[in-house]
């Protein structure tokens, strides 16, 4: 079953590479690796080695982190009890496709110059104009203006010296999540936009009895002041947790706590009907005829898919940007940074006529004594897109 979990932040740090960068989401693979950890923490290495094999022996599937847009209105509101509620649909964002936009004929060369260059700038559609959007029918300034999520700062940071050496200024990238509240509703509310991150996963109700199992006994206190096992999927309950410790970089800095605004599945009152057109790649998915499938995963094929046949089906008519994932980790005794293997994957928004299971790989370096986890399963937006012309 499909859910979305609604996160709030504050402000994060998503690095791009280097410490002064500052990225709006993260990738699956970092999720999934800071739930490990989290598990970890709460329940030892017998409980992270249930969970992962539980991951890589199931239908689980999960998303990179996309924006959203809720407009709330403040102030006091009896009928709510004096919480804030939503005066208009939230906004979901997807990645922007790496499809050829239609060309419009009547556009002069410099008109369209300009919409291209418009275009390429976006990152994010709204879902409700994503069909719009690929066949050329969208107001790419309005999408533009839409997706006004926050702004990228930087903090001053000093590098103190324990041997006497002379302080090192230097910066750290931070995301700061939009949120404004100019829109006045009469003398005592305001609306106010608040912008988040969500997140896509696919399970059944097997793989929640056993996290359940897995997380038996785990206790959260979520910001509210009140703690005990919650009441709801075993999931939430641990990114619940992890939302406390945070994720991302500069986490002793209180950088990349969230909270969990919300659960919302297919079938509740409050599911999106564009749901229906998330779809895993466990099985396969063979597109229907004129169908695209984008990613909403960086991730990439195993090995199987990729060295049979298949492979090639997979890469035909596809259009798709490579993100390498590299980096290091400690050696046992502290002493040594080890480079952890290079993967490269296909970027978020990359599309296929195919859809790939992907896998849970190890990139541990050589002779490194424990695993360490890569998470490629993906999930899928199908869309029908018209013939394209130029970008």
């Amino acid at each position: 079953m499909l859910r979305i979990y609604r996160l709030s932040f504050q402000r994060a740090h998503f690095g791009e590479g280097t410490l002064d960068s500052a990225a709006l989401g993260f990738f699956a693979d970092r999720l999934f690796s800071a739930l490990c950890h989290e598990i970890i923490q709460v329940g030892g290495k017998a409980a992270y080695e249930r969970f992962l094999d539980l991951c890589k022996n199931s239908q689980f599937a999960l998303s990179d982190a996309m924006p959203y847009i809720e407009k709330v209105v403040n102030g006091v509101d009896s009928s709510q009890n004096g919480q804030a509620q939503s005066v208009s649909p939230i906004q979901y964002f997807l990645p922007k496709p790496f499809v050829k936009l239609p060309k419009k004929e009547s556009l002069g060369d410099e008109e369209g110059r300009k919409l291209a260059k418009s275009a390429k700038k976006l990152k994010h559609i709204e879902v409700e104009k994503f069909i719009d959007f690929v066949n050329g029918r969208a107001d790419l300034v309005g999408l533009s203006k839409s997706a006004d999520f926050g702004q990228e700062v930087a903090d001053a940071k000093n590098q103190i010296s324990r041997i006497g050496k002379d302080t090192k200024p230097y910066s750290v990238g931070v995301f700061s999540y939009g949120q404004t509240s100019d829109e006045k509703q009469g003398t005592e509310q305001s609306v106010k936009k608040r912008v988040g991150l969500y997140i896509i996963t696919d399970f059944d109700n097997g793989f929640e009895h056993v996290l359940s199992d897995v997380l038996k006994g785990v206790s959260v206190q979520e910001s509210g002041g009140q703690s005990g096992v919650l009441e709801s999927s075993s999931f939430r309950t641990l990114l619940t947790a992890l939302g406390l410790s945070g994720i991302g970089g500069k986490r002793s800095s209180g950088l990349g706590k969230f909270k969990v605004e919300a659960e919302v599945t297919a079938s509740d009152a409050l599911g999106q009907q564009w749901l229906s057109s998330v779809v895993s790649g466990r099985d396969a998915v063979q597109s229907e005829s004129g169908d695209s499938l984008m990613l909403l995963t960086t991730a990439a094929p195993n090995n199987t898919e990729l060295e049979n046949a298949g492979g090639e089906n997979l890469l035909k008519d596809a259009t798709f940007l490579l993100e390498k994932k590299s980096g290091f980790i400690c050696s046992q005794n502290g002493g040594e940074m080890l480079r952890k293997r290079d993967v490269y994957k296909f970027k978020a928004g990359s599309c296929f006529s195919r859809a790939f299971s992907g896998e849970i790989s190890d990139v541990r370096p050589r002779d490194y004594p424990h695993r360490v986890d890569s998470f490629s399963k993906p999930l899928f937006f199908k869309f029908k897109a018209e013939v394209g012309g130029e970008a």
